[in-house]
This record gives structure tokens, sequence and C-alpha cells, in this order.
């Protein structure tokens, strides 16, 4: 054992005389920028023990991955404790769309929060205080899901003041023993006013514990997705975390619900399945590009590595950018460039064909694999299991595709049938968007 550890308590093992919950709510509270003293005073540390302990703890949670997801719960759960009020943000659904929003679209995330005052960390703590209150209420779960796309991001905030309050574990103020009415003469009194202790606050975890939850089914594509717009965490010694696979038990019945994801808890703040969140970012959605630009052998694969392995999220994604690129010219240009990047970083491993990437042979991309239909026709995707792989070139060095006649839509992946031939709902095309004439 390590010479820093006493013996264990029921909070957990002591290392240097601290438990995992004091050193991530210290953590938690220095990276808000409060006075160290102010922290150990509240926490109940003597601050010469300090430096031996957080060497002891992050050299602890290097070794163990179970160490790092208990840190990221307390850790999490330490900084909802600092939260502090954000307007509109807090209260205007319509606002904290509209930020999401910017946020996916913009190159720099962190960029777009830090203008209006704010940190990544108060992104966070407003992600899961917007799950927890559409965990308690169904109507704002569906009015969150009605206007994710639709809503406009606010061009100034009233920022807080923010409080350093105590944690769920902080120990309970000591006693004085001293009796009012027998302290001395009145002059040893103090004046100033009553003494008040600080309101203790619960964690977003805790709340949701105490909130009804409905029933999901786990194959209901209609399901939404929490707000993971916080950027990644660190560790405190420096590395990034390890990426561990979420445990099977629910969300709401572990000790907290603010690192872990249960793989079918959902959660009503976007309008898309969990895996695939991550494509309403503007460089994971030009990866996607770029990865079926390299490979379209691969093409149904790839959109399945990526959590697009149903018509109706693959449909969601491909509206939601169509959308955003009818609105924005230069949001679209960054997206080509993005691909260019992409596919010349892949150059080195995949053998490209001699044609480039321009705007005209990427704009606008979608990630439907599936026909249109014909002007005055109903749009009927097919089921996923007629879905299967085109048969496009031999191996990952071949990327010629059959001619294919080149979409009058302008949709890189999608070719209109002949003016004589009837569409069919369920034929499967690919056509390699610098094939477009």
């Amino acid at each position: 054992m390590n010479p820093m550890s006493d013996c264990p308590t029921d909070k957990g093992e002591l290392l240097g005389g601290l438990s995992l919950e004091q050193f991530a709510g210290v953590t938690a509270a220095l990276a808000e920028g409060f006075e160290p003293g102010a922290i150990f005073d509240q926490e109940g540390i003597d601050p010469a023990t300090w430096p031996a302990a957080q060497r002891a703890w992050r050299e602890a949670i290097a070794d163990a991955h179970d160490l790092q997801m208990q840190y990221m719960q307390k850790r999490r759960a330490a900084e909802d404790c600092l939260r502090r009020p954000i307007d509109p943000l807090d209260d205007d659904p319509d606002a904290w769309l509209g930020l999401l929003g910017a946020m996916a679209a913009a190159h720099d995330a962190g960029a777009v929060v830090a203008e209006l005052g704010i940190t990544m960390r108060d992104i966070g703590r407003l992600g899961r205080a917007w799950k927890a209150k559409a965990a308690r209420d169904p109507e704002l779960a569906g009015q969150l899901q009605e206007g994710a796309t639709a809503a406009r991001a606010p061009t100034r905030l009233t920022v807080g003041r923010m409080r350093l309050r105590p944690f769920p574990w902080t120990p309970a103020a000591p006693d004085t023993g001293l009796d009012a009415d027998n302290v001395g003469p009145d002059s040893m009194l103090e004046t100033t006013g009553p003494v008040v202790v600080p309101e203790r606050c619960l964690a977003t975890f805790q709340l949701l514990e105490q909130a009804p939850r409905e029933s999901t089914d786990a194959h209901d594509t209609e399901g939404t997705l929490p707000p993971e717009t916080t950027a990644p965490q660190t560790l405190p010694f420096g590395q990034r975390r390890a990426s561990i696979p979420p445990p099977p038990a629910p969300i709401h019945k572990q000790s907290g619900d603010t690192v872990v994801d249960a793989g079918d808890e959902r959660d009503p703040t976007l309008p898309f399945e969990r895996g695939a969140l991550g494509l309403t970012m503007l460089d994971r959605y030009a990866e996607l590009a770029a990865r079926l630009r390299a490979a379209p052998e691969r093409s149904d694969a790839i959109m399945r590595e990526l959590g697009l392995d149903t018509v109706e999220r693959r449909r969601r994604v491909h509206e939601l950018w169509e959308l955003r690129f009818r609105a924005n010219a230069d949001l679209r240009g960054r997206f080509v460039r993005l691909v260019e990047e992409k596919l010349a970083s892949m150059a080195t491993d995949v053998e490209m064909p001699d044609d480039t990437v321009t705007a005209d042979s990427l704009a606008p991309l979608t990630v439907l694999p599936f026909r249109n239909p014909a002007p005055g026709r109903p749009s009927v995707p097919p089921p996923p299991s007629l879905f299967p792989e085109p048969a496009v070139g031999t191996g990952t060095a071949t990327l010629a595709a059959p001619p294919k006649p080149v979409s009058k839509t302008g949709l890189p992946f999608v070719s209109n049938p002949s003016d004589d031939e009837e569409p069919s709902d369920d034929e499967v095309t690919w056509v390699d968007p610098s094939r477009r004439e």
C-alpha cells in the first residue's frame, strides 16, 4: 500500500489523510479560482497535508481505471455545487438549445463559450441541470426535442457570482460549545449579525434519484440524448482520462449520473440518438464525409460505427446539416476545407483517386444512402435490413465505383432514376461525390 495511506473508512481509502471525495472537491474548487485557504477551511483539511495527499491521489488514479471513474463522478458532483446563475440559459430552453447549436457549428466551441463570459464547466453544469429538468417534466422534454433545430443562441448573458458552497460530503461545521447567555462582558459579543450556516446543496445525481422516471424502450428511435457538450475532462495529473466502457446498470441506480452513460438510458435534450451525438459537431461530420470518400465500399459499416445504424438517425443528422448549410455559406466552406485536410491526413494510409475534393464535389453532403423519391412521391425510407454494404471496388485501395447517373438534387450520395425508370424505395445506391458533373 502507498506509504501515504491511512486505514480505510466508510467513504473509502484515505491517502495522505484525504478521501477521494475531498480530493475531488478541492480540485473542482481550485479550478474555479477559489482561494486554497477558504477551500481547506470549509473541508476541514490541514493545508500542510495537501501537497503530499495531492501527489498520492494522482499516482493512485493514474494506475486504476475504477478510481478514475469514481473521481470523475465526485468531481462533477462538486462542480454542480459550485453552479452560478446564468440568465437566460438557466430557464429558457430556446436559449440553451440555440447555444448548443452554435457550439456544434463552430470550429472552436470553447471560443463561442468564452465570448459569452462563461466556461465549459458552466456548460457541463447547465447540461446536467437541463437533463434533470427534462427527466421530471415530459412536456419540457418534448419542447426540447421539437425546438432543437430552430432555436437561436443568445448574444448576451447575465452571469451571477459563484459562491463556495459545501459539497455533499463536506463535514458539518464544528460546535464551538459556547453558551450565548454566558460568554462574558457584552463587549465580547459580536453584533455584526446572525450566524448564517451555508446551505448544503444536492448534486445533480441526487436530484435525479428523487424524480420519477418513465420506462424507455431501447429500440425506440424517437429518443434523445444528453447534451455532452463539455470539453474532455483532464485528470489532475495532466493525462487524459482513459476510455472506459460504461457499466450495464442504469444511470439513476449509480452513485451519480454525471459521468457514466448507461447504454440505453436516454435524455431529451437533443434530437439524436446517443451514438450520433458527435456528428452534430462540424469536425466530426467532416470526418464522416472524409471516411466515406476514402472508403465508399464500407459506407454502411462506417456510418454504423458512428452510431448511424438506422434510417431515422441518418435522416436526422442529414436534415440538421442541410438547414445549417443553407443558412450559412461560410459554414459550408469550412466544412469543405476540413474534409480536404482529413483526406490529406489519410493519404498515407489509403490510396486516394487522382481527382481532388472541391466544394462542388462535396456540397451539400448527406448521410442518407438511399434514393431520393421522385417529385410528388412521399419519402418512405427502407428498413435497416435493406441496407447491405454496396459492393464497390475490391479492397481499400480501389475506390472506382460503377458508372452511376449524377444526382440532379445535388446530394452526392444519392443518384436519381432515369426519366423512364420508376424509383424504388428499397434500392440502395452510392455515388462517389467526386464523380459529379
